[in-house]
């Protein structure tokens, strides 16, 4: 029987998807298979020629939503939206207040079709034949000339099927695929669970998410719209082989070392995984390491006797390491791997990219509570970073050359690791072979978050195929630091208030749970895959923001700042291990906004700009976080401006923060680095891959060479000396110089001179505000702090009152082009007075990228700003658009 609420709520969900009842979801739906009288376009044939070791990507793709008629073109990877978008039947979903208007495809059932012909008669008997289809989205059942050949349950897991045999009966072939609503299969999962999960950001009534091996942020979250996406999201391809293949190579790096970061010999050992059905012997496996510049280092060769486990070591003799930034060069070695038979002819070849390095997550009780650091060829590394989010609801808008982008936009702002968190996918090997080639390191969670999990046997098997896959697929990029089995889910369970929500025999079965999937099932397929990578449970592992007794244990989201509006200075003497999540937002560039909404949309509390804020205390923590510091405009422009200097300078000063508590703090992971659509939200990077102020003030707390400043009790400032640099750094002198906002020099002094540690943060000195020229006029006084060596200069400008309080001059500033050429511009800027916050905009470049931005100016100053953007050429008008902080106190 069915209870009362849940008839209601089924009831509800029935009439949003324009459902009439539950007799009216066929289980077994009608598959088309050759093309129909009337159809829009008929199906082209595609021919393919069987040939050992080659793919071909299967072409000329039709769909349709299952209860039509008239088919339409498309091509594969493929999502209904996005077909639906390009063909002018669906909105833009982002544009203005389109979210409800683009939600029924989701709701519906489709089918995608294609046809294709084998160019030879009959099929080569010593060849073997997989349809390859490398992801659907979600659930689908998949046909080959009217035969049921395979089924998707997970968007996660590749789908590769054997398909030989059928295709020896005929030459012409038709392959259908079946996709479900991902809400409507789900159903009955929710009706048998008994309970609706606490997942809160799925935006709708029944949270079907948790049920779904699907991308969780797809049903929304509180940065994110509600977009339930189906298709095949990945390419399909037909692959053919003669006698056997390679399927995969686990690769274990072991390096004994000459001296700490400097290796005497690398050994590698390889497992690779051979499948031969070919009955004569004479098979072999030949390795080769090839260096950056194609040369072979080493290599060697092993007969195939059996199909039992195979190993083959190479070792390398003075290897060049893999570095993160910025400690060297991610230096790439290659590996091929043959399989051949015993005339040498090539049957099968896997290639994968190898970095030989050394890394260990430092996650050990000491003398302060739990530690949790990471050590990279025997270096400990402070992590500087940021949490990422997929840039698109749309997958298949995203090309490998964006990855590439990322990587750039990620080492612009100093980084050197990024987590790929547990509500979004596990990435493209782009994304990955990008992070290899730029030196990124990457803390990898398992697709899960904020909510409870099933635990039944079919749910297990799923997520255990879905795991298997993604970190055999995974385990050999260099980049990969750390493997983690969710996102929030533990804290969730302890101090979210669920044991009030539910019934205490919901509630004991969600906490029951727990255990068989994060504590059990992953920690076994990262141990029996991939064994030389770290595994945790859960992020955060134990700390919890709002137990100061707990901060000192593993790694901490902290929201006590934003959700507990606590003030950016709450970290000034709360030392925690591993910050991995802290945030505030800010709202995208007026530029940005201008590309989805309209003038008459500018407003807090407009419609459409309510439909683009997510979090539902957004816009009324900004505004009680800039009231406490900054004057709070009326115009909607100028308050944009200020939300992203408010983010920006606050943020930063965290980070700096954070640094200076090392080594008790070992890393910090802003909440979040970019977009998956526009929005206000925590980003530094929007969806238009516009940088943000934050994205150039977290370049400037990140790098290798900073400086750090606390206030002590009210009148005293520690001074910190920042340097990840793997060398020290000798002749350091730190100067002070205080200013009149009117511009005048009132003191100078050499506070030290002394030499910077390597890898570490030293305090260079505590000193009272009154030694330092601060002791009067506070609201018009500057502080010019200079760390200076003989390979660089570090700055920084402290105010000892909030912004809102310094009387600003009016700003003067001339700007003038010094050189434009293809694809970059030079502006030079002249302060003819004090200039606080500078925020140069160029409203008609999207994705433009300045070398520097949001920063003071001291009278007098001059600085060359670069300005970078493929569009820009030498005759074209570069209009610069500028805001200060003086331009809102002088309105």
């Amino acid at each position: 029987m069915m209870n009362k609420g849940l008839r209601t709520a089924l009831a509800l969900v029935l009439c949003m998807g324009g459902w009439t009842s539950l007799q009216a979801m066929p289980t077994r739906p009608h598959i088309p298979q050759a093309p129909v009288q009337g159809t829009t376009l008929a199906l082209s044939p595609t021919p393919i020629r069987p040939e050992a070791g080659k793919s071909a990507l299967l072409q000329s793709w039709q769909y349709k939503a299952l209860e039509d008629s008239l088919w339409y073109a498309t091509s594969v990877p493929s999502l209904v939206q996005q077909s639906l978008i390009d063909e002018g039947r669906l909105p833009q979903p982002w544009y203005r207040d389109n979210e409800a208007r683009v939600q029924w495809p989701g709701e519906r059932d489709w089918v995608y079709r294609t046809s294709f012909t084998l160019e030879t008669e009959g099929v080569d008997p010593e060849l073997r034949h997989r349809l390859e289809l490398e992801g659907l989205d979600t659930y689908a059942d998949i046909y080959l000339d009217g035969q049921l050949i395979g089924r998707s349950r997970n968007m996660f897991v590749p789908q590769r099927i054997d398909i030989t045999d059928l295709l020896a009966k005929t030459r012409e072939h038709h392959l259908v695929i079946h996709f479900t609503s991902p809400l409507r299969a789900a159903h009955a999962q929710y009706l048998s669970n008994g309970f609706n999960y606490p997942a809160d950001n799925d935006h709708a009534p029944i949270h079907y998410s948790p049920f779904t091996r699907k991308a969780p942020y797809h049903y929304g979250w509180d940065w994110g719209m509600r977009l339930v996406t189906i298709g095949p999201w990945q390419p399909v391809r037909l692959s053919s082989y003669r006698s056997g293949r390679i399927d995969d190579c686990r690769i274990e790096t072991e390096i004994s070392w000459h001296e700490r970061g400097k290796a005497q010999r690398a050994h590698l050992s390889l497992s690779p995984e051979v499948e031969l059905w070919e009955a004569r012997g004479g098979h072999r496996l030949v390795a080769q390491l090839y260096d950056a510049r194609g040369k072979v280092v080493e290599e060697a060769t092993q007969e195939l006797d059996s199909q039992e486990n195979h190993r083959i070591s190479l070792e390398v003799d003075r290897p060049r390491l893999w570095w993160p930034r910025p400690w060297g060069e991610p230096y790439l070695y290659r590996l091929e791997l043959r399989l051949e038979d015993a005339q040498g002819y090539e049957l099968h070849r896997l290639s994968r990219s190898v970095g030989l390095r050394e890394l260990r997550l430092v996650n050990e009780a000491d003398s302060l509570g739990t530690s949790f650091s990471f050590e990279v060829n025997q270096y400990p590394l402070f992590i500087k970073g940021a949490n990422y989010i997929p840039g698109e609801l749309l997958l298949t808008r995203r090309r490998a050359e964006d990855f590439d982008r990322l990587m750039q936009d990620v080492a612009f702002a100093e980084m050197n690791m990024i987590r790929v968190w547990g509500g979004g996918v596990y990435e493209d090997d782009a994304f990955y072979d990008a992070a290899d080639r730029a030196g990124i390191l990457i803390w990898q969670d398992f697709m899960f978050a904020c909510t409870a999990y099933p635990s039944d046997r079919d749910f297990l098997d799923n997520v255990r195929t879905e795991a298997v896959h993604q970190v055999k697929r995974l385990r050999h990029h260099p980049s990969i630091a750390l493997w983690c089995g969710n996102n929030e889910v533990e804290e969730a369970l302890k101090y979210w208030g669920w044991q009030r929500k539910f019934a205490p025999e919901h509630y004991q079965r969600m906490v029951e749970g727990y255990a068989p999937l994060f504590g059990d099932l992953l920690p076994r397929v990262v141990q029996a895959h991939a064994p030389e990578q770290a595994y945790i449970h859960g992020s955060p592992m134990q700390a919890n923001w709002g137990r100061p007794e707990s901060f000192a244990h593993g790694d901490i989201h902290y929201w006590g700042l934003w959700y507990g509006k606590q003030p950016f200075e709450v970290f000034d003497h709360r030392p925690m291990r591993m910050v991995s999540e802290f945030g505030f937002q800010s709202f995208p560039s007026m530029p940005s906004i201008a590309r989805f909404a309209e003038p008459e949309d500018y407003g807090l509390e407009t419609p459409v700009m309510r439909v683009h804020q997510k979090a539902s205390t957004g816009n009324g923590l900004i505004r009680e976080y800039m009231d406490r510091d900054y004057i709070v405009p009326k115009d909607f422009e100028d308050f944009v401006y200020v939300s992203q200097v408010l983010q920006a300078r606050g943020m930063e000063r965290v980070m700096r923060t954070l640094r200076s508590h090392r080594p008790i703090c070992m890393g910090s992971l802003y909440w979040q680095l970019n977009d998956a659509w526009p929005a206000v939200s925590w980003s530094s990077i929007d969806y238009y891959h516009e940088y943000k102020a934050m994205h150039y003030t977290a370049a400037r707390a990140y790098a290798p060479m900073a400086l750090g400043v606390r206030l002590v009790g009210g009148d005293t400032l520690e001074i910190y000396g920042l340097l990840d640099d793997l060398d020290g750094r000798s002749g350091v002198r730190l100067r002070s110089r205080v200013y009149a906002l009117s511009g005048e020099l009132l003191t100078e002094r050499i506070l030290s001179r002394e030499s910077l540690r390597p890898n570490s943060s030293q305090l260079l000195g505590r000193y009272s505000l009154a030694s330092l020229g601060l002791s009067e006029s506070l609201n018009s006084r500057v502080l010019h702090l200079e760390l200076k060596t003989s390979s660089g200069t570090s700055e920084l400008l402290w105010y000892a009152v909030p912004t809102k309080a310094l009387e600003l001059p009016e700003a003067k500033i001339q700007h003038r082009i010094v050189r434009q050429e293809a694809g970059r511009a030079i502006i030079e800027l002249r302060a003819d007075s004090f200039v606080k916050d500078l925020v140069i905009e160029v409203p008609e470049l999207c994705a433009v990228r300045l070398s520097d931005n949001c920063f003071d100016m001291l009278r007098g100053q001059r600085r060359q700003i670069e300005v970078i953007h493929p569009d820009l050429r030498s005759g074209t008008k570069l209009r610069i658009k500028m805001h200060t902080m003086n331009q809102i106190h002088r309105p």
